[in-house]
């Protein structure tokens, strides 16, 4: 049970990131006024706009593709319609959780299986590969804005994706790192850490396309959103958002990255360019399609998802 000093810590840390938030939307506020973005909206060419919105399936199957592929191999009878739902519901959880933590509930409650722990695991590989690969583009991002002579930079982009390739296929490795230390050598730690070995070399191989075609997704989604606004170059619009994702993935200081990710967009776009006005409308466009209409997907799955597991453990 949680004691009330808990309670009290929990209090505050939710409190100070949403008082982050607010702080950080009143700057971006004050760079770019609200009734810019309504008159940019308005005026934007909402071709871009609905084309940007007809890639989200694509990005919504690709990561619930990578799930699926995951699950396998605790539960090899579970349908791509249950991985999908089960991917989705995580994400409506996810939005309403400090620290998405909504997440592992939403993901492990919807799979029929005894292994909920190895579930838990395979969460928690799924975003530390996540975070590697948002490591890797938001580095070469970063190298190619700032540094200079382009040939120091593109080593450095070359360098980082040895490097960071190479980790993904030995994030293995962690359980038996966590095995070495003291105070987390706990049976459903062990547990947990386990799920990390379970997938072979050519399940780690396809989950890395998968992820990386789940954020080439994104960054087109982005480009048609921008070129709705202003007319900009793909690898401009690329550096910056990946920037942008990198940066926010460093820094969960607000509740729902809320001013973050505009603060982040309005700095790393200008570098390149692009207007303020512009920056912050695409910023909020892709966390809308993205984040909020997954989330409400996610919600109404949830039906349907139990029907599902009930006739796959018949």
């Amino acid at each position: 049970m949680e004691t009330g000093s808990q309670a009290l810590r929990k209090w505050f840390w939710r409190s100070l990131r949403l008082c982050v938030g607010i702080v950080s939307m009143y700057f971006v506020f004050h760079l770019v006024h609200p009734q810019e973005l309504l008159e940019a909206l308005k005026s934007a060419d909402h071709r871009f706009v609905l084309l940007a919105l007809a890639l989200l399936p694509l990005n919504i199957v690709a990561h619930g593709w990578k799930w699926h592929t995951m699950v396998l191999t605790i539960e090899t009878k579970t349908g791509f319609h249950t991985s999908l739902g089960s991917y989705l519901y995580g994400v409506s959880l996810a939005s309403i959780t400090p620290g998405d933590v909504g997440e592992y509930l939403g993901r492990t409650t919807t799979i029929a299986t005894e292994r909920k722990l190895h579930l838990v695991g395979l969460v928690l590989l799924d975003r530390a590969q996540n975070l590697l690969i948002v490591a890797m583009l938001g580095i070469s991002s970063l190298a190619l804005l700032f540094i200079q002579p382009r040939m120091f930079a593109i080593a450095l982009v070359l360098l980082v994706w040895m490097l960071g390739c190479l980790m993904y296929f030995r994030l293995n490795a962690a359980k038996n790192i966590v095995a070495r230390i003291r105070f987390l050598r706990r049976a459903w730690i062990t547990d947990v850490f386990e799920a990390f070995e379970m997938l072979p070399s050519r399940t780690i191989g396809l989950t890395l396309i998968l992820s990386l075609a789940f954020y080439g997704t994104i960054i087109l989604q982005v480009y048609f959103l921008m070129s709705a606004f202003i007319t900009a170059k793909f690898v401009d619009v690329a550096i910056g958002y990946l920037a942008l994702l990198f940066v926010k993935a460093l820094m969960p200081i607000s509740i729902g990255d809320i001013g973050i990710r505009e603060m982040s967009a309005v700095y790393f776009f200008s570098k390149l360019g692009i207007p303020s006005v512009a920056a912050v409308n695409v910023a909020l466009l892709v966390f809308a399609m993205n984040v909020v209409l997954p989330a409400i997907l996610g919600v109404f799955y949830m039906p349907r998802l139990r029907n599902s597991e009930n006739r796959e453990t018949s």
